[in-house]
């Protein structure tokens, strides 16, 4: 039982995912709409496992104007990284905590989010 907890954690853990937002069918819009109208009939679902999409090939100097204007905010997830350590020559892992990303004047981009683990 533990390697299957262990094991479901350390997959759902992964960073390779591909988010999809899906409508209910016909019938089940109808019926959401009469127990609660106001009530979005949309559903995000969230694949593991996504094949890795290579770098677009812009100019290195697009990144060097910092034109980029982002037009909502997002959740940036906790992570590890690679901290350098001048004082001892050395990278650390450390914990980053979760934050918010993007212009404090945009909307908040998401909403509930339910994981699925689909084979």
């Amino acid at each position: 039982m533990q390697r299957t907890i262990l094991a479901t954690w350390l997959l759902m853990g992964q960073t390779l995912v591909r988010s999809e937002q899906m409508t209910a069918p016909r019938a089940a819009r109808r019926r959401i709409e009469r127990l609660d109208p106001v009530l979005d009939p949309t559903v995000r679902y969230i694949d593991l496992r996504r094949a890795r999409t290579e770098p677009s090939d812009r100019p290195d100097d697009d990144f060097s104007k910092g034109t980029r204007e982002y037009r909502h905010r997002w959740i940036v997830r906790g992570h590890w990284r690679n901290q350098y350590y001048p004082s001892r020559n050395d990278h650390r892992p450390i914990w980053i905590d979760p934050h918010f990303a993007g212009p404090e004047d945009k909307p908040l981009l998401g909403g509930e989010r339910v994981n699925v683990l689909r084979r």
